[in-house]
Formats: structure tokens, sequence, C-alpha cells
């Protein structure tokens, strides 16, 4: 791309498809772009160096907010982004990665759409007209990835910014809010930028919207990105255009596939980049290193358990915060939110019983819901949930009471009764979930508990025996293989609904495994479930 007269920056050439392309679209008798719309005055962006960070004479005007076609390309961007994740998608996911293209090319149009003019771009000492199809060359072209980074930043900056929730409407977590509140006053005060916060806590327990209110309260802007990302370059490519902008990491302990780079980057706040430069007269290229250092920013992650982070990553966080899952008041209030979003009016008390069956958990109650379409109901009562119950749940929260209905185990099925303990274990603090089915000396249910030394991944079987039935020293011999075999346990937990013999109690002395017998359940029901009375 050519500069403008007076510009002694070293050029950035035009891909030979872009070159071509803008060459054969650009006009003989004008180099004028298209006439300014009647919106308002719109969105300059001065385009910098992707390495330098200096300003290239460049400009990109992007509508205004005002403007009709920007209300109605963010709503329908905020609708299908809504869509997805009421169908269960995460859009950013890696794991999803037709959503993830399919999003990536809804970003590219809707930055086509929205961008209303350019200037300093320059062909051959002729400016390069604006129109819809250079727009979208530029912008798609894999050289030029820094202009559209730009842009989007700047894009997503006018979309959230306005949108993000600040620390008054964020529903539950008073104890981190209010952390958080004090911790950005007193650095303000003291004109020191926030240390790096880890948010640790299960799925969709609010640390994403907590790191965006964060920001908000901060007001240094913010950037997003998720922890799996492909390539180192693009991790660092973040890193280069955030410009003391708060970042936020989702699912950072997945950032490992980036390598040490990044972490050096965000713990030096310095990019170091080999790059290819031209040589003497002869124009061979040679490799020069070049150190770019980074305007001081707050990065913000978020995880779900400690244990996923390596020691070099948790090293970058000098603070940890940890959320607890919602109390059953909260997630009401979350679960007509959502049923809102999916068209579906929610009685109050039906609401409350879609809380006490999610047990704290957004993902549960977000499924709930979802199942709800199957009523092709516009409201939803008490009666229609316990329907939905039946059917997919089974009978089993009759189970779940204060006196732990324990002279109903014996009629219970296997599967229910391991439904049973995961709600036990997660009113105990832990991430629990149903692994799949296996044979006799399998894992049933896999459980992280993210708290200081007592914490880590446990690995739980359960045993529905008639009490006269004791748990013998094989299966727990068995289990004990099971255990050593996974590596990555802190410890494993037996469960039944009768006793153990002495045999497999002596066996399993000394080694990292706890044996919970009928009665024990029985008081461990008692006492987390006790407040549901």
């Amino acid at each position: 791309m050519n500069r403008k007269p007076g510009d002694n920056t070293s050029p950035i050439l035009l891909t030979d498809e872009i070159q071509s392309l803008a060459e054969e679209l650009l006009p003989v008798t004008t180099g004028q772009g298209p006439p300014p719309r009647k919106v308002d005055e719109g969105h300059v962006i001065q385009v910098k160096h992707p390495l330098q960070g200096e300003i290239e004479g460049m400009t990109i005007t992007l509508l205004g907010t005002d403007s009709e076609v920007f209300r109605v390309a963010m709503r329908e961007r905020a609708g299908w982004r809504l869509k997805r994740m009421a169908d269960g998608f995460a859009p950013e996911s890696a794991e999803n990665a037709e959503t993830a293209i399919e999003e990536a090319e809804r970003n590219l149009e809707l930055l086509v759409n929205l961008t209303l003019g350019w200037t300093g771009f320059l062909s051959d000492g002729k400016e390069i007209l604006c129109t819809p199809e250079n727009v979208r060359r530029f912008y798609s072209d894999p050289g030029y990835l820094w202009l559209y980074d730009q842009v989007w930043t700047h894009l997503f900056e006018l979309e959230y910014l306005a949108s993000i929730p600040d620390f008054g409407s964020v529903i539950g977590q008073k104890e981190v809010v209010s952390q958080l509140c004090k911790l950005v006053e007193l650095h303000k005060r003291a004109n020191q930028p926030v240390p790096n916060i880890l948010l640790v806590g299960p799925v969709e327990s609010g640390k994403s919207t907590i790191a965006r209110a964060f920001a908000k309260e901060v007001g240094a802007g913010l950037r997003e990105m998720n922890g799996p990302c492909s390539r180192e370059s693009d991790g660092l490519r973040f890193l280069t255009i955030l410009n003391g902008k708060t970042l936020l990491i989702r699912d950072v302990g997945r950032l490992s596939s980036l390598g040490s780079d990044f972490a050096r980057a965000i713990e030096k706040m310095e990019v170091v980049a080999t790059v290819k430069r031209p040589s003497g007269k002869d124009g061979q290229l040679e490799s020069a290193i070049i150190k770019m250092p980074l305007k001081r920013f707050t990065c913000i992650a978020t995880v779900e358990g400690e244990v996923d982070c390596t020691a070099r990553l948790r090293n970058l966080f000098p603070l940890v915060i940890r959320l607890q899952k919602y109390s059953d008041s909260e997630l009401s209030k979350i679960i007509h939110k959502l049923a809102f979003l999916q068209g579906i009016e929610i009685e109050p008390a039906a609401a409350n019983l879609v809380a006490t069956v999610a047990d704290g958990s957004v993902k549960r109650a977000r499924l709930m819901i979802k199942r709800f379409e199957l009523l092709s109901k516009p409201v939803v009562t008490v009666d229609d949930v316990a329907e939905v119950l039946a059917a997919f749940e089974g009978d089993v929260q009759r189970w779940v009471t204060a006196s732990g209905a324990s002279s109903d185990l014996a009629s219970m099925s296997g599967v229910d009764f391991e439904r049973l303990v995961i709600s036990l274990f997660r009113k105990m603090g832990f991430v629990a979930e149903m692994t799949k089915a296996s044979g006799d000396g399998g894992i049933d249910i896999e459980a992280t508990l993210d708290k200081p030394v007592v914490g880590g991944r446990y690995l739980i079987q359960c045993k529905r025996f008639a009490t006269d039935s004791l748990v013998g020293s094989p299966t727990v011999r068995e289990f004990y293989g099971a255990l050593i075999a996974d590596r990555k346990a802190a410890k494993g937990i037996l469960v039944t609904t009768s006793g153990y013999s002495a045999q497999a109690k002596k066996f399993a002395e000394n080694l990292p495994i706890e044996l919970i017998d009928g009665t024990m359940l029985a008081e461990l029901f008692t006492q987390h479930f006790k407040e549901q009375s």
C-alpha cells in the first residue's frame, strides 16, 4: 500500500490478489469515494502500523450508532448469538467449528456493511475506491488481519460498551462484586492499574459477565479472546492491538496451546517478534528481532478450576477470586430472563421449582427451559415443570428431601441413585457430572472441588445395595485399579446404600479412597438438603 507524500515509514505491500483487484476497480477519472450518507458523523478510526503502532495516514469511517443500518445490524447479530446460545451452542467455542465459521462470515459482512468510507488507501498514487468489493477483500485477506482487527476492535467497543452491565446489574455473586468494586476504587485513587485477576467458578456462574462489568468500571475498554486459540501468533496479535484495554481471556486453562511467548508477553508487557526485512542493495531478506512494549493493561481470565491452569499461567494472576454457585433465589431471576429470551413466560413458582432442580447450575436451567418448547405453551406453570421433569428426569427429585428418603433408596434405579449422589456433591460445592456408562470397576461420577488443600479431581463410584448386602474387598480393589489408571485424580470415593466388609475397610486404609456407607450418606443428605425442607 503506497503512502502519502512525506510518509517515511516502511511500506506495507499489497498482496498480489488485492493489488490486481484494486487496479481493476480503480476508476480512471476520479479517486473520490461515494458521497457521505445522511446519518450522523460516524466513527473515524486512525489506522495504525501493525508492528510500530504509528498512525499510517489512513482512516476508516464506520456508520454512526444512531443510523438505522447500524441498529438493525446489531439487533440481527445479537439475535443470532442468543438463538445459538439458547440452542446450546457457544458461538466462540473451538469445538463448534461450523458455528465459528458462520459467525466469522457474519462478522465480515457486518464490517463491510458498516464501513462508510476510507482515506489514504493508495495504489500508484491513486486512491483505492471504498466499494463493498474492495472493503471485503481487504478485511478478508490474511495479510491484512491487523486491519480487520483494528476495525473490529472499534466496532466491538461501539456494540458492547453500551450494553455491558455494570456491577449494580449483576445477579448474585455479591461478595465477588463488592471485592472488585473496592479493588478498582483503591487502584484508581493510587492511579495504578489493577493487577491481573483469575475468576474461578463453574460453567455459567457469571464469570464473563463480571469480567465485562469490571472492564466497564475500570473504563479502559475491553478486548476478548478464547483460551483455545489455534496459533500463538493469533494470541500475540491480540496483545499488540490492546492499547491499554482490559483483556478478557475465557477458559484460560486451555491457553497452554499458545506456548510460553504469550505468557511472557503478558508478564513482561512486551511482545518479541521475529520479522523478515530487506538487507543491503541486493534486497535479500534477513531475520530481525523487534521488541514491542505494550501499554500496561489488566488481564482478567476465567477458568472452571485452578487445577486446569499450568503453573506458568497461574503465576500470571496474583489475584484469584472464586465464584460461588447461584442460590435458588438468584437462579430464579436468571431463569426468568432465559425464558424471556425463548419467548416463554414462566410463573414465579415454576421458576422457583426449576431453580431448585437445577441446583445452582445455569447450564441445567437453560436445558430445562429449552425442553419447555415441547409444551407449546406461552406460560409455563408448576404442573408444566413437573410434566417435563417426569419425562426427562424421572422421579429423582422426590428423593432429594431433608430426611434423605433413605427408605426409598432400595427402589431407585442405579441411574437415579447416581443422579441423587451428583445432586448431593453439587450441594457440597463440587462441579459433578455423570460419566458415560461403564462396567463394574468403572467410574460413575467425576467431580471437581476448587478449594485450597482439599481441592482437585475426585472419582466416584456408586453402589446401590440392599442394607444387608455389604460391599466386599474385590469391589474396592477394582475401584482402586480404576483410580490408579486415571493418574489425575486426587481421591476416590465409593458411595453405597449399605455398608462395607471388614476386608474392604482394611484394604482402603492408607489409600486415597473414602468409603461412604448408608448411615453416613443419610447424614450428608440431612446436612446439605435441610434448607429445602
